[in-house]
């Protein structure tokens, strides 16, 4: 299991959260949920080992919905296709 994941489910809600809505993301939403990586760019920049790192949960629907940047979301990249 990712150290996010376990960081996650041992928090006291054992769910995860969209980070957008707010909403429960449940079992059944999981195929079309991301997780979204913030590390600090200096650590990234050096790859430093022990990066800071948040990881934080969405909707892909809502992070489509929120998404602002000129960089373009591939989401089908992320969606199983079997």
């Amino acid at each position: 299991m990712y150290r996010g994941a376990q960081m996650a489910k041992s928090l006291f809600n054992p769910g995860f959260e969209c980070c957008f809505c707010q909403e429960a993301i449940g079992a059944e939403d999981e195929a079309q949920a991301v997780v979204l990586s913030a590390t600090n760019l200096s650590d990234w920049r050096i790859e430093l080992e022990e990066a800071r790192e948040q990881q934080l949960f969405a909707h892909m629907a809502c992070l489509m919905e929120n998404w602002k940047g000129r960089m373009s979301f591939e989401a089908g990249a992320l969606v199983n296709s079997g």
